[in-house]
């Protein structure tokens, strides 16, 4: 959702996230 990419780009992402979740890479977690 909106808010969960938000709170990623805020906190960053796991490292599980930034392997199975393509949007964070776009956002250069």
């Amino acid at each position: 959702t909106a808010l969960h990419l938000k709170a990623l780009q805020e906190h960053g992402a796991s490292p599980q996230h930034r392997r199975s979740y393509a949007p964070v890479a776009r956002l250069g977690a």
